[in-house]
């Protein structure tokens, strides 16, 4: 592949990573100031939802090109980032044909184990299956017991071995189970 083609790739999917991310940035601001069942975050996710469809057709257009994951050796860093969020963004369908490839791609260095680790979890939770590193949780809607109001809450995804699930999210470079639910607000399921 030449270094033009790489180029041309690499400007091809920083695009696609910015609008990947688009509207999603803007979720918690908007949440905070109308609520998670307002008008406003539906518009957002359908703002979202069309920018993620088209995004998908130019990943996988790119991975049909070069016949492999648009890793390190091909766009750097953090480019390598991108077909990553889009393909975890994706319909279940498209995550389970390009879980090997993400996996691979993560064992050669061209793609960050705690991201390939994440998208495996992503792909477990999907078909009700326990995942292993512990990244993945669930939004649920609860009604405080005093104001009435309901709000959304974290709850942790069930996990495969939860005696195993810290060492081995230091093998892929994820901060401890503890630590990762303290920062994100993410309780136990009850």
């Amino acid at each position: 592949m030449s270094k033009n083609d790489k180029s041309e790739i690499k400007i091809e999917l920083d695009s696609v990573f910015k609008t990947d991310q688009k509207y999603r940035r803007m979720l918690q601001d908007t949440v905070d100031k109308y609520g998670w069942n307002s008008p406003q975050i539906e518009d957002l996710w359908k703002r979202q939802s069309k920018l993620d469809s088209i995004n998908l057709i130019k990943v996988l257009k790119i991975i049909k090109k070069i016949n492999t994951y648009p890793g390190d050796s091909i766009v750097g860093y953090p480019t390598r980032k991108a077909a990553f969020f889009v393909l975890q963004h994706a319909p279940d369908s498209i995550q389970d044909q390009y879980l090997p490839m993400i996996i691979k791609a993560s064992k050669n260095g061209q793609l960050d184990e705690d991201l390939a680790a994440m998208y495996h979890d992503r792909y477990l939770m999907h078909r009700g299956l326990p995942q292993i590193y512990g990244s993945q949780f669930l939004i649920k809607t609860k009604k405080d017991s005093i104001t009435g109001k309901e709000e959304k809450v974290f709850e942790l995804y069930k996990i495969k071995d939860t005696s195993k699930v810290d060492s081995l999210r230091r093998m892929v470079g994820l901060i401890p189970l503890k630590e990762y639910k303290r920062i994100n607000n993410i309780q136990e399921k009850k």
